[in-house]
């Protein structure tokens, strides 16, 4: 990201610090090592001019802000296939942080629909999902071969999760599953990505 001028009141806040910030650094991210991996993705990621908007996004229209999410959209695929073809033969939970914390805060600006999947799909499989489960879907969703979405929100009933309508019913022959929405208040009003 181009460089920022921090707040003058926020930068004597924190030259007030009574420790030593470079060695807190260090504690923090397990060791040099670690912090050097971690200083190498935020690079590999954040200096990308393809992720800088010339103009700010509150000032675009909606068609411009609808071309310029594409636009990211497919930088990000192209960097995160780049990314696992240069260094993704490790364990997904060594870069999984800097993925899922800058690609799905940082970079991706919001409405971008690789966010929710680096934010939320991609750690709910690491979190939740089984070693099967895992080796599975994981190395296709960190690829990007696989995006996740989240649309739990139907039109008449918010987040009461109990009341939801959706059916997902497991179709043995199709070796799929099919989702039925019945009616208009089971209507996905926010699916997110």
């Amino acid at each position: 990201m181009p460089a920022s001028t921090v707040n003058k009141d926020l930068q004597a806040e924190r030259d007030k610090g009574s420790f030593d910030r470079n060695e807190f650094t260090l504690w923090w991210v397990g060791g040099k090592e670690k912090l050097k991996e971690k200083q190498d993705l935020e690079s590999f990621l954040a200096n990308d001019p393809d992720f800088h908007n010339e103009t700010p996004i509150h000032f675009l229209s909606h068609k411009e802000l609808y071309e310029e999410t594409i636009r990211q959209a497919t930088a990000i695929f192209r960097k995160v296939r780049k990314f696992h073809e240069d260094r993704g033969n490790g364990d997904p939970s060594n870069y999984m942080q800097i993925l899922g914390g800058l690609l799905g805060n940082g970079i991706i600006r919001q409405g971008n629909p690789l966010g929710i999947h680096f934010a939320m799909f991609v750690p709910a499989l690491l979190g939740h999902g089984s070693p099967e489960q895992q080796a599975e879907w994981l190395p296709r969703a960190l690829k990007c071969q696989l995006l996740g979405t989240y649309a739990q929100t139907e039109l008449g009933h918010g987040t009461f999760l109990r009341g939801l309508e959706t059916t997902a019913t497991y179709d043995e022959r199709a070796e799929e599953f099919v989702l039925e929405s019945p009616t208009l208040s089971s209507y996905k009003w926010w699916p997110g990505g």
